[in-house]
């Protein structure tokens, strides 16, 4: 300690100004850089998320008057097979099926790369309006394309025995 008092005391009073000053400049650029910089873009994606959430919400509130709508609808008594169901229905939603296997009772189906909302609209109108319930899913993420995924494995069956 004695040392750096030694040294200081030996610097001109211009050259300990600057050092002072260069002091005094490194440490308010740590508190911006460390303190508030990331408190300021973590509130700006606090602000993004709120907004895309209250989105959201206004979506499902003008969405409830449909639905209602719908689970009011008695189901068709259309008699297609399962598979013309889903195909018909899929192309509607614009899905493509890669891949389309019977199973008995059940439809086994592999599905192009697609918007998962896309995806997940499709699958529930297949539920509520056609009777058709999922057996098993098996979907991954795109990587390098967020939003979209890719479905390796769905199976469907009817739910009301149609």
């Amino acid at each position: 300690m004695n040392e750096l008092k030694r040294r200081w005391l030996q610097i001109s009073p211009r050259e300990r100004g600057l050092v002072v000053g260069c002091g005094v400049l490194l440490i308010v650029s740590l508190c911006y850089y460390a303190l508030w910089l990331p408190w300021q873009q973590q509130a700006e994606q606090w602000q993004r998320t709120i907004a895309r959430e209250k989105g959201t919400v206004e979506w499902m509130l003008q969405q409830a008057p449909r639905l209602q709508q719908q689970a009011a609808r008695p189901m068709p008594e259309e008699t297609l097979s399962l598979s013309a169901t889903v195909t018909r229905s899929a192309a509607a939603q614009g899905i493509n099926i890669t891949r389309l296997q019977p199973q008995g009772e059940r439809l086994a189906l592999t599905l192009e790369p697609s918007d998962f909302n896309a995806l997940m609209q499709w699958l529930t109108q297949l539920e509520q309006q056609q009777g058709i319930r999922i057996a098993a899913f098996e979907v991954a993420a795109q990587p390098r394309t967020p939003g979209w995924v890719v479905v390796n494995k769905l199976v469907l069956e009817r739910h009301d025995g149609r």
